[in-house]
């Protein structure tokens, strides 16, 4: 789930659609067609939405429910996690098939290179600044790209591996 950027909508992701929420009421207002989405984003302006389900990303109208162009596909596993960059024009999907991909938040159209992973990435995230993204598999390694957009995805900058406390380390 994710609210939208001026905070007046809930985005919620479900086996069967997504469902959006007046915040100030929690009235139902929206509901989009999808099929098990496992992440949903808004875009920067509040316009559009966006929704992982299985390997493909969809995008929709966020005031209408229109679903926008066809699915993103190139990703061959589930998408787990998407992200947007500071300045909403790129989003990076993470998936169980071990890669994150970048996509033109605008058109759908991949961008540079993927990312590949030793594992299934379950979480992926742009830093503030947008020259930086973090990655993570599902076992705890994370890694850490540098990503301006003529080298998006080439220039790994380090990995690490998180160590888990005891008590969690059965959770991932």
């Amino acid at each position: 789930m994710c609210f939208s950027p001026d905070a007046k909508k809930l985005a919620c992701g479900t086996r069967n659609k997504i469902r959006v929420y007046d915040v100030s009421s929690g009235q139902h207002i929206l509901s989009l067609d999808g099929d098990c989405v496992l992440h949903v984003l808004w875009s920067r302006d509040g316009s559009r939405l966006f929704g992982a389900e299985d390997g493909a990303i969809h995008c929709w109208n966020s005031a209408t429910g229109q679903q926008i162009g066809h699915p993103w596909t190139g990703h061959t596993g589930a998408v787990c996690s998407l992200s947007l960059s500071p300045d909403g024009s790129t989003l990076a999907s993470a998936s169980l098939d071990h890669t994150v991909r970048f996509w033109n938040a605008t058109t759908g159209g991949p961008i540079g290179q993927h990312l590949q992973h030793d594992e299934k990435v379950c979480a992926v995230h742009f830093s503030p600044s947008g020259e930086v993204v973090a990655s993570a598999e599902r076992h705890g390694k994370i890694c850490i790209w540098r990503v301006p957009a003529e080298r998006l995805g080439q220039d790994q900058i380090f990995n690490f591996r998180y160590v888990f406390p005891a008590a969690c380390s059965t959770v991932i």
